[in-house]
């Protein structure tokens, strides 16, 4: 995956260290690595929303969780690719709203 499809290692890299926060005394937060490793975000994937941000209190790490958004996450992937890194994630996404089953792949 680094190589053949290098934006979604970065991607991934993002999803388990940035797609959410903590929040803590009414503050959010980035998650320490100690957090990062001890969440399982996919328990989630299908409470996460599309728009909006949505609160969860994980009880493996005893913390509330703020998982972002998928547009959020999505922009905040987009920003942090390289140029050709971003015009092969482009190259994908259209290609998968022209082919859904492409998804998988």
């Amino acid at each position: 995956m680094r190589l053949n499809a290098h934006y979604r290692y970065a991607g991934e890299l993002l999803f388990y260290g940035a797609s959410f926060l903590i929040e803590e005394n009414g503050v959010e937060r980035a998650p320490t690595e100690e957090e990062i490793a001890g969440i399982d975000l996919h328990v989630y994937d299908a409470i996460r929303m599309v728009d909006s941000r949505t609160g969860v209190h994980d009880p493996l790490i005893d913390k509330h969780v703020i998982l972002l958004g998928r547009e959020e996450f999505e922009h905040l992937v987009i920003v942090h690719l390289s140029e050709a890194d971003r015009a092969d994630y482009q190259a994908h996404k259209d290609a998968v709203l022209a082919r859904p089953t492409l998804k998988a792949q």
